[in-house]
């Protein structure tokens, strides 16, 4: 795992942290948000993952 990846991991972890608080409180539109971020960045991650596989195989 790269530098990279791992930033991206707590900012995942951050987002997730977020969205706990927002519910919470009841901000339940930030907190979908937050989990919308994550969705993003965990896809990602997954896609540059397959992409660096791929790459190995060749």
């Amino acid at each position: 795992m790269t530098k990279d990846e791992k930033a991206q991991l707590v900012i995942a972890q951050r987002y997730l942290k977020s969205a706990v608080d927002y519910f919470s409180c009841g901000r339940v539109a930030e907190g979908v948000a937050c989990i919308e971020n994550v969705d993003v960045l965990i896809d990602v991650l997954l896609a540059l993952r397959d992409r660096r596989e791929a790459a190995k195989t060749k």
